[in-house]
């Protein structure tokens, strides 16, 4: 294998490792705590499902076929024609594993900030999520006509085929993709200035639902690799831009489970950046205008449910509840033969 094949697989392996764990102690979290699993769990496997189809075909391309994907180096046209249908196929499962990773993210939001308009929001912003899933797919099938010039490269097929220009192609797919991402990195931030914390503890909170942002990094680098500006149809490192592209792809997993470790922690005194206050101040503005009296023990099950779920500010010390702080003692009528006369009782 080639220097960039072996790095290629390496990649593959490690975030495949990387990924499996994260998932897994999202659910052992939840499991822990003894919540159910909801849909923003169920899209975090499948989209690590599909990342396992994207590192598969990467690493059978390398060690199974070529040991490389500078496909540009690849002499033999067999090899070479069968690791571009190979990769032709993993092309499509990179969207594949950011959309539902993003809906999964979504739905996580939706859980914490209980808003009508934010919860609006995410559903928008997931309809342009599923749009951009499918309008790269249709582009990935028919980036040439006939479809399987792509991967032929015959000179009967070649001479009649007709091809987007590739690069050009990943270019203004990623923009699209890094605008998406800026969105749902940026949504909590209309939220959380409203709460009812320090600056601190604000910060903390931000500082949880920006990790996501080394994703915007990997972005850049993989445009950088796959985009020449001189030549928008060739690609400038074929091999550069899938490296980056795996780990864009597992970096992203692992980012969009990290919220959720909260219960895997030691719960102390110590200063952490956890859920808990903070879950519990946005829950409690957020219906405070819709519990009646009669609902105030179902509220404060609900705050403790998604205390359990979370839990991202400090600490929480054990504090009085409703019923203890609240007490209502019944008032008793005074009979009037008990009356005191103060003037029957007058001293000179």
């Amino acid at each position: 294998m080639r220097p960039d094949g072996v790095a290629n697989v390496v990649l593959a392996i490690i975030f495949i490792v990387l990924d499996t764990i994260a998932v897994a102690l999202r659910i052992f979290a939840k499991r822990r705590i003894k919540r159910p699993l909801k849909s923003d769990d169920v899209w975090m496997v499948v989209a690590l499902i599909f990342f396992y189809g994207w590192a598969a075909l990467v690493i059978y391309s390398v060690i199974g076929v070529s040991g490389t994907l500078q496909i540009t180096e690849i002499v033999d046209l067999v090899d070479l024609s069968f690791v571009t249908k190979l990769l032709f196929v993993a092309s499509f499962f990179f969207p594949f594993t950011i959309t539902p990773l993003k809906i999964s993210i979504l739905g996580f939001y939706r859980s914490v900030f209980p808003l009508e308009w934010f919860i609006r929001a995410t559903y928008i912003v997931t309809t342009l999520c599923v749009l951009w899933l499918f309008s790269g797919f249709w582009t990935i099938l028919f980036q040439c006509t006939p479809v399987r010039a792509v991967y032929d490269f015959s000179p009967a097929i070649q001479a009649k085929a007709s091809c987007v220009k590739f690069g050009q192609f990943v270019f203004l797919t990623e923009i699209l993709n890094s605008c998406l991402d800026v969105i749902i990195l940026a949504l909590p931030a209309f939220v959380v200035p409203s709460l009812h914390l320090s600056v601190r503890q604000r910060i903390q909170v931000m500082v949880v639902f920006l990790m996501g942002g080394f994703v915007l990094i990997t972005c850049v680098l993989r445009m950088f690799y796959t985009y020449n500006p001189k030549n928008p149809k060739a690609v400038p490192s074929y091999s550069k831009g899938m490296m980056w592209s795996t780990i864009q792809l597992g970096i992203a997993i692992i980012c969009g489970n990290l919220p959720l470790y909260r219960p895997l922690l030691p719960r102390s005194e110590v200063v952490y950046p956890t859920v808990t206050s903070f879950i519990s101040s946005a829950r409690g503005a957020f219906t405070k205008n819709a519990v009646t009296p009669t609902s105030k023990s179902s509220k404060r099950n609900d705050i403790h449910d998604i205390d359990d779920e979370t839990q991202l500010t400090k600490g929480s010390r054990s504090t009085v509840s409703d019923e203890q702080s609240h007490v209502s003692y019944p008032l008793k009528a005074i009979p009037t033969e008990s009356r005191y006369d103060v003037n029957s009782h007058q001293t000179v």
